[in-house]
């Protein structure tokens, strides 16, 4: 019988963060919960990992302020390095 050993995966997000960080879990097909931890942090609960998510929260809320602030956004294409 195989045996299977998850792991849970905590990763703590702030208030303001949420609703892009439903979003972007949306778009990823992510599972997970969210717990609150008092009124301006929540953790999230999930069994895959949050990496990728994290970086496009990041990279989102990067954006959306130089937007705000007019300042000019030029997107770089990630290259993978032959070695």
């Amino acid at each position: 019988m195989p045996c299977y050993v998850t792991y849970k995966i905590k990763t703590q997000i702030k208030a303001t963060d949420v609703e892009l960080f439903k979003l972007i879990a949306k778009e990823q097909n992510l599972r997970y919960t969210l717990e609150r931890v008092d009124a301006t942090t929540f953790n999230i609960v999930t069994t895959s990992p949050v990496t990728g998510t994290m970086e496009e929260l990041t990279v989102r809320k990067l954006t959306k302020e130089a937007k705000k602030r007019n300042w000019k956004i030029k997107e770089i294409k990630q290259v993978q390095v032959k070695g």
